[in-house]
């Protein structure tokens, strides 16, 4: 047995202990990195279920303040001449870790419906250029102490309106010239 060991493992007694010292160095390593693997999967279930509970926290309240949103820009809405119209921030949560994106679990989307009795729908298919200026200082008027924007350009917001509605966009900008240039 020890002459075929010394064929096959090196030609020397020692050769052929100096190769079990290698294999038994290399299983021990193999026994550690399993254990290891075990621990590393632990360690990312655990870091799933914290991702998840932070997410779910994070749609809770982005479904809070998508209420609060919608409910001031309607109320900016009626003042800028906009009364049969109805605005919606609708947030749309995915279902599990592979949902996940780089704005977490949730989208999402403004939608309106200009006329009364019409489904409330996208706002980016639907709305006029006239509709879409009004909405924007809308949500830019509510959002003003809070944008980080310095300057707001509104091209032609003007334009097409008259009476109440022009006078109510008037003040909503002169109020935002307070915040932004």
């Amino acid at each position: 047995t020890i002459q075929r060991l010394k064929k096959k493992y090196g030609g020397s007694v020692e050769e052929v202990l100096a190769t079990w010292e290698r294999v038994k160095e290399e299983l021990s390593a193999l026994e550690i990195h399993e254990s290891t693997v075990a621990e590393l999967v632990e360690q990312v279930r655990a870091a799933e279920k914290s991702v998840v509970d932070l997410a779910t926290q994070l749609s809770s309240k982005r479904q809070e303040l998508a209420e609060r949103l919608t409910r001031l820009v309607a109320k900016e809405l009626k003042a800028l001449k906009m009364e049969s119209s109805t605005f919606n921030v609708v947030i749309t949560t995915g279902d599990g870790p592979e949902q996940f994106g780089p704005s977490g679990l949730d989208r999402a989307e403004f939608q309106l419906s200009s006329n009364l009795g019409e489904p409330p729908r996208p706002l980016v298919r639907i709305a006029s250029g006239g509709e879409l200026s009004r909405v924007m200082l809308a949500l830019k008027t509510v959002l003003a102490e809070t944008d980080q924007v310095p300057v707001l350009v509104f091209d032609e917001i003007d334009a097409g309106v008259g009476g109440g509605a022009a006078s109510a966009m008037g003040v909503r900008l002169r109020r935002l010239g307070s915040f932004h240039q």
